[in-house]
């Protein structure tokens, strides 16, 4: 797999942030440089998956002020109403425009077997 060229989190800063990992555990268990190594490996990549996600977040508006919207203000009872009503009589008209066909057969053209031939 190619990495990309443009990191943001440098290798000193990834080494300072696993050493900081490391640091605050209280108990380090290293039973070994392999087993150092595999510790440090793991370490390395969650601060990685970390970092990346930290910046996708970023680049959705993760640092944006989240505002909680209450849904009684958006539509009272009564404006509701006059919404559906309005509804109920603009398919009233185009049921009297179509001459009460549906408007999905209204809207579709005939088809050419139905048309007849001019001579």
């Amino acid at each position: 797999m190619r990495e990309r060229g443009n990191h943001t989190l440098q290798p000193t800063a990834l080494v300072n942030e696993v050493y900081l990992k490391f640091d605050r555990q209280n108990k380090l268990d290293i039973q070994g440089r392999t087993h150092f190594l595999a510790m440090s490996a793991t370490a390395m990549r969650q601060v990685l998956v970390d970092h990346a996600r930290q910046r996708k977040a970023q680049k959705r508006g993760g640092d944006a002020l989240l505002v909680e919207l209450d849904e009684s203000g958006i539509v009272d009872d009564g404006r509701a109403q006059d919404m559906l009503d309005l509804r109920r009589a603009g398919e009233a008209v185009r049921t009297r425009r179509d001459g009460g066909a549906s408007s999905r057969c209204a809207s579709s053209p005939a088809s050419p077997r139905s048309r007849s031939r001019a001579s």
